[in-house]
């Protein structure tokens, strides 16, 4: 629960601010983007906000994009309306080949998120053009309930310039949402409050994922620990635990191949894992976990909390050693 909205609209809608000059956002009519929207309009006034209606078949243009519609009219912003039904179904065509992609429902629905966000991408880059000494940047519509377990889609709606309501639960952006209502900037009627990604007809988020976005905030809130873990069911936890662990990959950089020639060794950061070749060319599995940070005056350096399992003394201080040394030289390696 946001304890002073106001006093949050004033953060964020700055946080906005500074960061843009011009917003590009997709609006799918759903309660994420209709708020973004919003804030979006307080931030920069409704003449810098350009909102992009995707629809994609006629399910989508007679009820998610014509509530959508409707939003951008009520909140007076630069409404695009672009069906990508012609798009995406000729990359569909292109791609399937012996595999008909139009039977796997998730990837069709993720080509469907990806086609938008190339959408969004592109309308910015014209907007470049048109206002230069503008920042034009594409505004993200996650919320943290949402990212936490990873229902979004790597490269689509996880992909943007920044995310002004990424650290609010769903809860909170029902009672932003209805802040907005209350203030007369929208209706009851604009505020969808039955979630639904639109990646097929008929989806909705809890019918897929099981569970409510209420049901899984306890989850989220203790496995962050802001609550007791006890306070949630084992069962509960461990699904959205698993989720959050499977999916994290998707709002992460990249990890980077990194080969030092001249030490001798390749340190890799997988999620939490470092694949490291000493001089001698064995090759080590470490777990960051295992690990501890120490400090002195000449910086941080790193050492076991234990030696792992089969690993000698001997080549655990060559490890300290050579993993030290690459992280002192390496300001690209994060460690998670």
């Amino acid at each position: 629960m946001i304890k002073n909205p106001e006093h949050f609209v004033e953060e964020v809608t700055k946080y906005i601010r500074e960061n843009t000059d011009i917003a590009v956002l997709g609006l799918s009519g759903g309660a994420d983007s209709t708020l973004v929207a919003c804030l979006c309009v307080e931030a920069l006034g409704k003449e810098n906000v350009y909102g992009l209606h995707l629809p994609y078949g006629k399910v989508d243009t007679d009820t998610f994009n014509d509530k959508s519609w409707k939003l951008g009219e009520k909140l007076g912003i630069n409404n695009n309306l672009i069906n990508i039904e012609p798009t995406v179904s000729t990359l569909l065509y292109c791609i399937g080949g012996q595999h008909p992609i139009e039977e796997n429902q998730l990837a069709v629905g993720n080509v469907k998120s990806r086609i938008r966000m190339v959408c969004l991408y592109a309308k910015a880059n014209i907007l470049s053009s048109v206002f230069i000494d503008k920042r034009i940047r594409v505004i993200g519509t996650g919320n943290l309930s949402e990212d936490f377990i990873g229902y979004d889609t790597k490269g689509g709606d996880a992909l943007a310039d920044f995310f002004p309501i990424g650290n609010l639960y769903k809860s909170e952006v029902y009672q932003m949402l209805e802040y907005f209502r209350d203030k007369g900037v929208i209706t009851e009627d604009l505020i969808d409050r039955v979630p639904s990604a639109g990646l097929w007809d008929g989806q909705t988020d809890e019918q897929e994922l099981g569970y409510s976005y209420n049901e899984m905030e306890p989850a989220i809130r203790a496995l962050k620990g802001e609550i007791p873990i006890n306070d949630v069911s084992v069962e509960l936890l461990t699904f959205v635990e698993k989720r959050h662990i499977q999916n994290k990959h998707k709002h992460m950089a990249p990890p980077v191949f990194e080969y030092d020639s001249n030490a001798g060794y390749v340190v890799v950061d997988l999620q939490g894992m470092i694949r490291l070749r000493l001089e001698d060319d064995t090759i080590h599995h470490i777990e960051m976990k295992s690990l501890k940070q120490e400090h002195s005056c000449d910086g941080s350096y790193w050492e076991f909390v234990s030696i792992p399992e089969g690993m000698s003394e001997q080549t655990a201080k060559e490890v300290e050693r050579a993993l030290n040394k690459r992280l002192k030289f390496s300001s690209k390696m994060k460690v998670d």
